[in-house]
């Protein structure tokens, strides 16, 4: 009779394979583990780890977002000061530096604005100054307009201010003085002007820079933002 054989140090086959397949997931968990622990505390922003697929997979540690500052948007025209006529159903607004004067009739109105005293036209003179509010009834668009070959490099820019649709020409003067000798000509100056017709009213602002003079300070910047920005029309 044969002698009794010891037993296996890991039981039967079937024993043997559930340990190593412990042992296999044991060292899978272990193994999960530290890379966790590795990306947690070492600072690794990026690894690559294999698995089963087309391609590796990437994990990213997320970046902090930094915090937007944003600026208020500033009113240029806050302290400016405000003209309103109920009269003729408008308002604006135009620097405290600049003089006006209301030139006002029966069919009419005019709103005469300079930078400085010399150049804010006179009611009643025959002397616009450099810029001027014209307000008159009726619809006479048409007759408000810049053309050739008095002007040159003349621009038309249709837009809406307040709700109300009209446009925004622009040219240089080519009439020489002995051309024009009453008037002197316009030969160099700048010329803008704004059209609209609303309320059964014609408004026509203008802008005259001449080449030297007192209406040769540059200020159509501060022109243009008084009518796009603070005209309004009212009821």
């Amino acid at each position: 009779m044969e002698a009794p054989q010891p037993p296996h140090p890991y039981g039967t086959p079937f024993l043997r394979v559930v340990a190593l397949l412990l042992f296999a997931f044991l060292i899978a968990v272990l193994s999960s583990l530290g890379t966790y622990y590795f990306l947690q505390y070492k600072g690794i922003k990026d690894v690559s780890v294999d698995r089963p697929g087309p391609g590796p997979v990437f994990y990213t540690s997320p970046t902090p977002a930094q915090p937007v500052n944003v600026s208020p948007t500033v009113d240029p025209t806050t302290n400016w000061k405000t003209y309103t006529n109920p009269k003729w159903q408008f308002s604006l607004k135009y620097p405290p530096t600049w003089s006006a004067n209301p030139c006002d009739n029966s069919t009419s109105f005019f709103f005469l604005l300079g930078p400085t005293k010399d150049s804010t036209g006179l009611c009643n003179s025959g002397f616009g100054g450099q810029m001027s509010v014209f307000v008159e009834n009726g619809n006479t668009v048409v007759s408000h307009s810049l053309t050739s070959p008095d002007f040159t490099n003349i621009k038309t820019e249709q837009l809406s201010v307040n709700d109300v649709r009209g446009q925004r020409m622009s040219g240089i003067g080519d009439v020489s003085p002995d051309k024009d000798p009453v008037h002197g000509g316009n030969k160099g100056t700048t010329e803008i002007i704004y059209v609209f017709y609303t309320n059964g009213k014609t408004y026509s602002i203008g802008y005259s820079q001449t080449p030297s003079g007192s209406l040769s300070q540059n200020v159509s910047s501060d022109f243009d933002l008084m009518v796009k920005n603070t005209l309004k029309f009212s009821p």
